[in-house]
């Protein structure tokens, strides 16, 4: 793929915001007072929200945010980003009623931001192969 290729993808990938979304501080307004189970009056865990945000940054590193060590290029990986993805959808799924608002918003707001940079980076790719097709011919 050529270096035009590889560019594009980290100017999407930042113009996604995906560096921001991990800077999330999760402070959390003060409680209703009520005594029932809710969002509210869940008590937040530290190692879920790094859970989170370790399956996103794995993702957005799949979806070029990042670059490979080895070469210094944006690396590439679609098909993985789309199974981070798709954890964390799961994730949100299997705990439903059993996260504290902040966690409910991280985790809603990381999938959120990397389904644009995936759907992106999907017509990037695309638009790339296209491309390359059409030079071959010629």
């Amino acid at each position: 793929m050529s270096n035009r290729f590889f560019g594009i993808v980290a100017v999407v990938a930042v113009a996604a915001g995906l560096f921001a979304i991990f800077g999330y501080s999760g402070e959390s307004p003060q409680g209703s007072g009520t005594t029932q189970t809710t969002a509210a009056t869940v008590k937040r865990s530290p190692a879920f929200e790094n859970l989170i945000r370790s399956l996103g940054q794995n993702a957005a590193m799949m979806l070029g945010g990042y670059a490979d060590p080895r070469t210094g290029q944006p690396m590439l990986d679609l098909e993985g980003a789309r199974e981070m993805i798709d954890m964390l959808d799961a994730l949100r799924e299997k705990t439903i009623g059993n996260l504290a608002a902040e966690e409910d918003t991280l985790i809603v707001d990381i999938a959120g931001n990397l389904k644009l940079a995936f759907m992106e980076m999907t017509k990037a790719a695309a638009a790339a192969a296209t491309q390359e097709k059409v030079k071959s011919r010629t």
